[in-house]
């Protein structure tokens, strides 16, 4: 948001359960859903996954602008976009000061699902020891579900996990 408006719609992945809001909220404020380029398809196919898994409805948005890059300028902020497939192909997070938003890589206590279409453990346990490495010990995590915890803390439970 810049001085209050919505500038932008980032899809950290395109599971439904992410996509669900997106479409009202981009006819709403008249923007563009940005989603990583090998999660495109995904954001499509979203509605028919939520009835499949779900047996819900959800429009998904038709306004959606496919990225590959490591860096997203948005409205003069520079945001780090950090590649961390493995929940889908094309998983991101989003890099702010201080913060962040890891989507479904990294839960509170818990990785994302890698048992859906496009989900490779192998790949999901790279990233979040990719994300983990390189962050600060009290960066905020902020999930795509539950309560957000630091960094610290995050290695903590994933080296008592034997994967790290």
């Amino acid at each position: 948001m810049a001085g209050g408006r919505v500038e932008h719609i980032l899809l950290t992945h395109g599971h439904y359960d992410h996509v669900g809001a997106a479409a009202a909220l981009s006819a709403r404020y008249q923007r563009a859903c940005l989603v990583h380029a090998a999660d495109r398809a995904l954001v499509g196919q979203a509605a028919v996954y939520a009835h499949a898994f779900d047996r819900s409805t959800i429009t998904t948005p038709s306004n959606v602008i496919a990225f590959d890059t490591s860096l997203l300028t948005l409205g003069g902020l520079s945001l780090a976009v950090i590649a961390c497939p493995g929940h889908t192909p094309g998983s991101v997070a989003f890099r702010l000061p201080g913060v962040v938003l890891s989507g479904d890589t990294l839960l509170r206590e818990a990785t994302g699902r890698t048992d859906l279409p496009g989900g490779d453990a192998q790949a999901l346990r790279g990233s979040v020891e990719r994300l983990l490495r390189h962050e600060d010990p009290g960066t905020l995590l902020r999930a795509g579900h539950g309560r957000p915890w630091e960094v610290g803390a995050a290695r903590e439970w994933w080296a008592k996990q034997g994967t790290a």
